[in-house]
This record gives structure tokens, sequence and C-alpha cells, in this order.
């Protein structure tokens, strides 16, 4: 979440997928951390431009995406046997139950109707080929997307998060991370980051030059 400690003048970005959970549990041993009024992965807000620490971590697009897709089927379709405990009440308590009480005060959109409606095969029986059709819709739905439904969309490249004032720190440069998808038994990354490579790069070359990747 996107998180600030107001006493000590921090101000956390958290990019969906970059690691924004393994830094508020640093923080948290430290601090007393706030998430923003505006709620899980705001962007930056100019509302805490006075703060003296803004910063964010960033993710490499190819496995930032993949952990994404994975992610999405580790929420809806995985068997609880193959997710840690640890993993299940993480997930309730930062995904399931926010979203639900969400989901009941504002209706989905249509643009979220379609998303779920498109995105479901292919994220029901992953593969890599499921990978790359799952990259190109959406796409096509980060076309459609406005301001106003911004916040909510986790497809984004990772410098629309953020402003000149954030000093950006690579999630791969930390000694320790936690929330990691969790995965199937027998699964393996490199098929699908080798099938999507092309699809990551053309679609997020902005984040691979704006962050040295």
């Amino acid at each position: 979440m996107t998180y600030i400690v107001p006493d000590k003048k921090i101000y956390y970005i958290h990019i969906p997928k970059s690691g924004g959970t393994s830094e508020y549990d640093n923080l948290a041993k430290d601090y007393h951390v706030q998430t923003v009024p505006t709620g899980k992965h705001s962007p930056y807000s100019e509302e805490y431009e006075d703060y003296e620490c803004i910063y964010t971590h960033v993710r490499n697009p190819h496995t930032r995406m993949l952990s994404q897709y994975l992610f999405q089927y580790e929420m809806r379709f995985m068997y609880e046997k193959f997710i840690t405990k640890e993993r299940q009440a993480f997930n309730a308590k930062e995904h399931i139950i926010p979203f639900a009480k969400w989901s009941t005060k504002i209706p989905p959109s249509p643009i979220d109707k379609r998303i779920m409606e498109k995105q479901t095969p292919l994220v029901q029986s992953p593969s890599p080929e499921n990978y790359c059709r799952w990259l190109y819709t959406i796409r096509l739905i980060l076309k459609e997307l406005t301001t106003d439904n911004f916040k909510y969309r986790p497809y984004s490249l990772q410098s629309e998060w953020l402003s000149d004032k954030v000093f950006v720190k690579k999630i791969e440069d930390e000694k320790t991370v936690s929330n990691i998808t969790s995965r199937m038994p027998n699964h393996e990354d490199q098929p699908y980051l080798d099938a999507a490579k092309n699809l990551i790069e053309e679609y997020y070359y902005e984040d691979f030059n704006d962050f040295g990747y």
C-alpha cells in the first residue's frame, strides 16, 4: 500500500507487484505506518511534497508482470492446499476483505466487467501461451483507462505512479523480499519469461529506459 510516517516525514509509493509489502514490513518494525486516505497503491500526491523522504521501489517488467499474472491465478483459482496458511491470511487481510468492502461501495464499471470477462479464461488455465494472450488483452485495456480509475489498475507503467520528486530504488537490490506469490508444484517461471520477452519489451519499454533495466 502507499503509506506515510507523518512524524518522520516519510512517504512511500507502493507500485503493485514491486516489493511494497516488504518495505512496509521494514518500516513497521520502527515506525507507526499509516495508509494514505486515497487508499492502496495510490500514485504520488503533491499533498506530501514537503516530506523529507519520498521514495518507491520498482521491479524488472519481465518478473513484475509475470508475478501479476500468477497472482491473479493464486487469488481466484489456486486450491488452498497449495498456498501456505501465512499467505492465505495475508491475502485475506490485504486483498480479499478490502476488495469486498470496496466493491460493495462502488459497483463494477463496464470496463471492470469487461476486464474480468476477458481475463478469466486466460488466468484460469495458466500457460506461457495464455500469459502472452493475457498481456495482449491488458495492453488493449490500458488504452481505455482514465485518471478516475487509474489507481485500481496494476498493469500500467511504473513511472505513472511517480514524479520527479520520488527517489527510486530497485527491489532486486534489496536483501530480503516478503509476500511471494504462490506457485503450483513443478511450475517454472522461465518458459513464461521466454515466451513473453518481446511483448514485455515492447509494451513496457519506457520502464526499461526510465529505470535502467
